[in-house]
């Protein structure tokens, strides 16, 4: 997944002229602006991580997943802070740090469900290339031959020749999107293009198709039918 870049040095740098949490006075305006560009870059470090680890799982998953993040990122928020602030100290500010990165934590997470409630999805032309309408939405350097897409929560994956790209679009809206393709749906996170798909192996009684961008997608039982029939995999009466 990649690193969101332009996000990093918005933030930092919005952080950095107005110096919140008093780091406008404790703070010269360069060390203020190295310390929340670790600041703000460890947060969408661990956030990217985190959604990596749960993007097979079901939602509450991630909605729980905050808890331990906010654990983790006090912690070395508490470090940072005891090494650059003379005056910080022990488990009281600690307990403060850790309530705000909660607090903040699930007010993102309480942003993004409204975000996928409130924002209208845009309705594609009838006649318009069902691939190339889901190219429109990556960024230009990512355009190329779809292969696969995988849901991560809210947001898709969409992996091309020209590499990966994160979008925020649900895995039942792109599939609805790509009905009109050959590409079939291989599990409930996972979507191939069947001219993508390289080979098939056996891991531990369970199916696993191989990808043209060298990935390893697996294949649920409930779509192995499908699958079947589809010839990605040797029907089990064929064996």
């Amino acid at each position: 997944m990649a690193f969101p870049l332009g996000l990093w040095v918005l933030i930092t740098a919005t952080a950095a002229i107005t110096g919140p949490f008093q780091t406008f006075d404790l703070l010269a305006p360069f060390p203020r602006l190295i310390y929340w560009g670790f600041v703000v870059g460890l947060s969408i470090g661990l956030s990217l991580w985190q959604m990596h680890l749960l993007a097979a799982r079901p939602a509450i998953w991630r909605v729980l997943g905050w808890l331990p993040f906010s654990v983790v990122f006090a912690g070395l928020l508490q470090a940072l802070n005891l090494a650059v602030f003379p005056h910080w100290r022990g488990w009281p500010d600690y307990l403060w740090l850790l309530g705000v990165v909660v607090a903040i934590s699930y007010l993102v997470e309480l942003a993004d469900k409204l975000l996928i409630l409130l924002v209208p999805r845009p309705v594609e032309a009838a006649s318009h290339d069902p691939v190339t309408a889901l190219m429109e939405r990556l960024p230009p350097e990512k355009r190329g031959r779809l292969i696969r897409m995988e849901a991560k929560d809210h947001y898709l994956s969409v992996v091309t020749a020209a590499g990966e790209a994160l979008i925020l679009m649900r895995m039942a809206d792109a599939e609805a999107l790509l009905a009109g393709t050959d590409g079939i749906r291989v599990h409930r996170s996972h979507w191939v293009m069947p001219a993508e798909v390289t080979g098939h192996l056996r891991r531990e009684g369970r199916d696993v198709l191989l990808m043209s961008d060298g990935s390893e997608v697996p294949v649920s039982r409930g779509a192995r039918p499908d699958v079947e029939r589809s010839g990605l995999i040797p029907s089990r009466a064929a064996r």
